[in-house]
């Protein structure tokens, strides 16, 4: 972190790991991990919250494993321009610093109204993402709304995103279960592999050494 981000930086509340580059949901003494790498401009992470997101959080609640979200930024430059990466996970930020809850339904409205091709920046605009978080109840808190106009949380999202090439992550979604990944794409567009297949990972997963 530079001397500039370290000034501004804001660690949003609820977050875990070092400067708070994990956002964590379940009971953390679960016994296994789940960790879920994505780009919020990533048409095929959409897919994956889409079809699989309910699932991961139902396992979780149930104790069958904690979940890490990890999240990358690299669309912004990978796609020659715009901020949607970023600005999404600064506003998601906004979320998890009011509660857990909020930032897993915002999350969940946010892939639900994903644009279909990721060169199209939707979550570029400020007033997109308000707008979007007025489906969340209680979200839109004038904390929240002057955390996503002022980007309070950008020298976060900087430090969120650089962990990607320093954990040495390929691409998004990155699905790994106790470090082992899990290939959650069903290789017909941006669907991802049906629940059931999803639960067979995981018990497959856990049993490895």
């Amino acid at each position: 972190m530079n001397k500039v981000e370290e000034e501004l930086y804001v660690q949003p509340a609820h977050t875990t790991g070092k400067e708070g580059i994990i956002v964590p949901y379940g009971n953390p003494e679960a016994k296994h991990t789940l960790t879920v790498w994505m780009d919020m401009r990533c048409p095929f992470c959409a897919g994956f919250e889409q079809g699989l997101g309910a699932t991961v959080r139902e396992q979780a609640d149930a104790g069958d494993y904690k979940v890490e979200y990890r999240f990358a930024t690299f669309l912004d430059s990978a796609l020659g321009g715009g901020n949607g990466s970023k600005m999404a996970l600064n506003a998601l930020g906004a979320a998890v610093n009011e509660s857990p809850e909020k930032f897993i339904r915002y999350l969940q409205v946010l892939f639900e109204n994903h644009p279909e091709r990721e060169t199209d920046d939707e979550y570029g605009s400020t007033a997109r993402l308000l707008d979007l978080a007025g489906r969340v109840p209680g979200l839109r808190t004038p904390a929240f709304d002057k955390a996503v106009k002022e980007h309070t949380y950008m020298p976060w999202v900087e430090r969120v995103g650089r962990a990607l090439q320093e954990e040495g992550i390929q691409g998004t979604p990155t699905v790994l279960i106790d470090g082992k990944p899990i290939r959650v794409n069903s290789g017909k567009g941006i669907e991802s592999i049906t629940p059931e297949a999803f639960r067979e990972l995981i018990v497959e997963g856990r049993n490895k050494d």
